[in-house]
């Protein structure tokens, strides 16, 4: 609805303004066909490529903030102390939008701890099985756990101390871990 400066009404509506609009086609000397004279905004395909590419990393961009920033509460305030809340504070990020990502603390762990085993090089029992000296094979294993147990530190023993916080998977695989590496030491 428009009004004019004469205090007359004009209403506008889609078919009115499809009409102008062919009418101005008409009196338009070109070349170009009507239908695509008439459609709002030629598309390239490209560009809508460019848009899902950029969208798609931005996505991913947002999902590795909410990461790292529940990696460094987890290795600073513990996984019993750290919300979602406070991940997504510091990730820069909504609650709603940590939970688009991972829809339940579990997911959010599990992606926790794989980025930050990612960042560390966590014993290897297959090496050390392979010797054929007991002792060699002990004193080569505890070498390696020890070194893990150092450089990870600080995560290591939050992690520890808030196991009543860790979801049971996680849980049950350090424990399948642990098994393996006294099996192999034995």
């Amino acid at each position: 609805v428009s009004g004019g400066a004469d205090g007359s009404v004009m209403v506008i509506t889609p078919r009115c303004i499809l009409e102008i609009h062919w009418c101005s086609l008409k009196k338009s000397p070109s070349r170009t066909p009507r239908r695509q004279q008439l459609s709002e905004q030629q598309r390239s395909s490209k560009s809508r490529g460019y848009e899902m590419r950029k969208r798609a990393e931005d996505v991913e961009r947002t999902r590795q903030r909410i990461v790292e920033a529940a990696v460094h509460l987890h290795g600073t305030a513990g996984p019993a102390s750290t919300s979602v809340s406070a991940i997504a504070e510091r990730a820069g990020v909504t609650r709603l939008t940590v939970y688009r990502h991972f829809p339940d603390e579990t997911a959010l762990f599990e992606a926790c701890s794989g980025h930050w085993l990612s960042r560390q090089r966590p014993p290897r029992p297959e090496e050390w099985g392979a010797l054929k000296d007991p002792l060699e094979r002990l004193t080569v294993g505890l070498a390696d756990i020890y070194r893990f147990s150092r450089a990870g530190e600080q995560m290591l023993t939050l992690v520890i101390r808030d196991q009543h916080a860790v979801p049971e998977s996680r849980r049950q695989a350090w424990e399948e871990r642990t098994r393996q590496y006294v099996q192999v030491l034995a």
